[in-house]
This record gives C-alpha cells, sequence and structure tokens, in this order.
C-alpha cells in the first residue's frame, strides 16, 4: 500500500503538469497591439525645383526659427474601444511661396510605442514618409500601416526595457 501511495504522489503530480501543456515547454510567442501616441515633434522637409530652395518646419529644440510655420492638426481614433489608437489623421499645411512647386516631401514623425501587458516595453519610433514626383503638387496624402518588428524576441522577464528604433512608412 505505501509503495501505491509513493507511485500515486510522483505520478499524478506529472500528469496535471504534462496535460496543462508546459511541462515541455522551453519558448514560446506572445503578440500585443501596442499603444502607439504621437509625441507632438516631427520635421516636414519639402524640396521644391529651384536649387537650394528647400522649406523645413518642424517642432522640438532648434526648429523654432525655421522659415516656413507649418500647420499641424492630427486625431487619434479608436475604432474597436480598447484604449489604444488604431488610426492616425495628420494634416499638415505648409505656407508656399507663389510660383514655387514642390517635387519631394519627407515627413519624419516621433512616436511613443508602449507594450503593457506582459512586459513593460516604452519604445520611441520614428515614422518616415518620403515621395518625390516630376510633376509639382498642391496636396499629397499618404495611406499606410506602421510595421513596427523587433529583430530579437523581448525577454518579458525584465521588467522595464527601453529602445530607439526607427521605422519606415
Amino acid at each position: 500500500m505505501l509503495f501505491i501511495t509513493s507511485i500515486l504522489q510522483l505520478v499524478i503530480p506529472l500528469l496535471i503538469t504534462y496535460r496543462t501543456g508546459e511541462f515541455w515547454f522551453k519558448t514560446g510567442n506572445y503578440q500585443e497591439q501596442p499603444s502607439v501616441r504621437f509625441k507632438h515633434q516631427y520635421i516636414l522637409l519639402l524640396e521644391t525645383d529651384k536649387v537650394l530652395r528647400s522649406l523645413i518646419c518642424g517642432t522640438g529644440i532648434g526648429y523654432d526659427n525655421l522659415r516656413s510655420h507649418c500647420l499641424l492638426k492630427y486625431i487619434e481614433k479608436d475604432i474597436n474601444h480598447d484604449g489604444r489608437p488604431d488610426l492616425l489623421n495628420f494634416d499638415i499645411t505648409a505656407p508656399v511661396q507663389p510660383g514655387e512647386n514642390i517635387r519631394a516631401v519627407t515627413l519624419a514623425l516621433l512616436m511613443d510605442l508602449r507594450l503593457d501587458d506582459l512586459c513593460m516595453l516604452r519604445t520611441e519610433s520614428l515614422l518616415v514618409a518620403h515621395f518625390t514626383s516630376g510633376l509639382p503638387r498642391s496636396q499629397l496624402y499618404i495611406s499606410g500601416n506602421a510595421r513596427y518588428a523587433r529583430s530579437s524576441e523581448l525577454d518579458y522577464e525584465k521588467y522595464s526595457i527601453y529602445h530607439r528604433v526607427l521605422h519606415q512608412l
């Protein structure tokens, strides 16, 4: 009888841990939708058809005395009501002199990306959009998905990780 109870004391916990699915579990993947917010810092470069004539505007330290003052409006929309913005709409208006033709646009937006569920991650990301055309433009619409990818997995056992990464739109 003592032998049977000893065996049951060993086998029953082994069966329970095996049936939960984590007995042989060594690695795993977890996906989380990050919270992406605009940090109110941007740089806009408009290249004209005139040589050495560009319009630069932006926010942040050192950009207050630029030649151009752009008007930036943005809206964060939470479509599925989970508390994280799903859509970011930006509207930037730049003053252009009569006779200036815009040939290329480069926009860099500084974003704050956070993960909060399994691991605590805060990342500053730079979204870059670039457009070049041989024809002059008066308006430009860019629509895209920002995909954030890491080259290595995060160690979820570390409580707080801080990285700077560059992403392109």
